[in-house]
């Protein structure tokens, strides 16, 4: 993951790009990779992580409507809405956000552990752009969830950094095509 970590610092740097995360099921691992690459100081802007319905809801702008969906906390939108949420608080031009269940139970929704959400809010080229994946990793144990959501979310990152211009600088367009995700 240190060489992971390194390459995608190196390509936010050589675009003169920021990136933040919103956590929950991670709760702060993906901030603590990003901060360990090089050069993060000036690329990193800062990592929330938001455990509970109400944090993500006061903090993140995560929509109460949202959150009193059946699924819960754990479903596409959520993951939307905590990038862009990271995003806005931070002015970062990219944001990865983490939701899902690690264990070792299910949680109070019914969601299966192992079920994660990472969504890449991107604001490159002025127009708020947005990609989401979803996980099943299965019942692998909590710090098995938590160590592939980084993993995942860092690889997702540096796939987007990789089709984006190689010598893009903000204001240009990138990978993620208008409008995708809803939130």
């Amino acid at each position: 993951m240190i060489d992971l970590v390194e390459a995608v610092m190196e390509a936010l740097e050589k675009r003169k790009w920021t990136v933040a995360c919103a956590e929950s099921c991670t709760a702060g691992r993906l901030a603590q990779a990003l901060a360990g690459g090089r050069g993060a100081s000036q690329i990193f802007l800062g990592g929330i992580v938001a455990y509970t319905p109400a944090t993500k809801e006061r903090v993140l702008s995560v929509s109460a409507e949202t959150l009193a969906r059946p699924e819960g906390t754990v479903s596409e939108d959520v993951a939307v809405q905590m990038a862009r949420g990271a995003a806005d608080l931070t002015g970062a031009d990219l944001a990865l956000a983490t939701t899902g269940v690690a264990g070792p139970a299910t949680d109070d929704r019914g969601n299966p552990v192992g079920r994660v959400f990472i969504a890449l809010h991107d604001t490159t080229d002025g127009q708020a752009t947005v990609a989401v994946r979803r996980f099943d990793f299965g019942e692998i144990g909590p710090d098995e969830v938590t160590d592939r959501t980084v993993d995942a979310a860092l690889i997702l990152l540096a796939g987007h950094l990789a089709a984006a211009a190689p010598d893009a600088a903000p204001g240009q367009q990138t990978s993620l095509s208008k409008g995708q995700g809803r939130g």
